[in-house]
């Protein structure tokens, strides 16, 4: 019995000698060793470590990413118009003997810090910028250049990395809200009207030269007629010319039956000629056709 309280005793002082020399740091913290308020081990990584009773003391610091929630501010843009911006900033300890010396390890000190330093950046960054290029897209690239400037010198100061700079919202102050929407609509009207006079342009040009097409395709048209007709009508003189010379008097025979045809027979109609007319001398001929 007194051997078994005897190893009981023995495991337990073994325990408590392990958990005195030892000490683990988990995935999300970070960690640095302290001898005497001096740091001897910066920037401890996760796992299980040693230590030396009653000299050395471990200072951990929450490693994950952390979300700072900045105050609404008030920036003057160029045009000298006040909005009113809220905005966030994700950040994160990565070096612990940086945050520990010039934070004295201390958050809502960092904090401070990172408010300050981010509200100064985005002052000078609004400056540069007019109202309407704020809400455009001209936002996203000036976020770029904060995060460009603000980003070395949270790093070299606090040994904290900014993750993210995200801006929630941004308003107009009322006294001048409306002056904006109003310079606003005037500058798409201004757009849409060139718009239309650059749409009414081109559709005089290509009415134009829809017209001016139009024009050749009728005179080139009439042209390719007026050849065609030519050579019909040449062919055709050809073809009575030839006819004309097999057989004179038989083509004159057609012709006087087609003049015939045309003038005699129509109801009303009253032809005076002399009998002895050169118009009847096939009725006068007894003999239309010679042998």
């Amino acid at each position: 019995m007194n051997k078994l309280i005897a190893l009981i005793i023995v495991l337990m002082l073994a325990v408590s000698a392990f958990f005195s020399f030892t000490f683990v740091i988990s995935e999300k913290d970070t960690a640095l060793k302290l001898r005497f308020g001096a740091i001897t081990e910066p920037s401890i990584e996760p796992g299980l470590h040693g230590k030396i009773p009653f000299f050395d003391e471990i200072v951990t610091f929450d490693a994950r990413i952390q979300v700072l929630n900045l105050r609404q501010e008030s920036y003057k843009t160029s045009g000298s118009e006040i909005l009113d911006v809220s905005s966030f900033v994700q950040w994160k300890i990565i070096d612990s003997e940086v945050f520990y010396k010039n934070a004295s390890g201390n958050v809502e000190r960092a904090r401070e810090i990172i408010t300050a330093r981010t509200n100064a950046i985005l002052r000078a960054e609004f400056g540069k910028l007019t109202t309407k290029e704020v809400i455009s897209g001209k936002r996203d690239e000036m976020l770029q250049l904060t995060l460009g400037t603000l980003k070395p010198q949270v790093l070299e100061s606090l040994g904290v990395e900014i993750v993210d700079l995200k801006i929630q919202t941004i308003q107009l102050q009322s006294s001048i809200l409306e002056q904006v929407y109003d310079r606003m609509i005037s500058e798409r009207q201004k757009v849409a009207q060139e718009d239309r006079s650059e749409g009414r342009k081109e559709q005089i040009e290509i009415q134009a030269k829809a017209d001016r097409q139009k024009v050749e395709i009728e005179v080139a048209a009439y042209r390719d007629a007026e050849i065609i007709r030519g050579e019909g009508d040449a062919q055709a003189a050809k073809i009575y010319a030839d006819a004309y010379s097999v057989d004179a008097e038989f083509y004159s025979f057609l012709r006087s039956l087609k003049a015939y045809d045309k003038s005699l027979g129509k109801t009303g109609d009253i032809l005076v000629l002399d009998q002895n007319d050169s118009f009847f001398k096939y009725f006068n001929n007894g003999s239309i056709i010679k042998p």
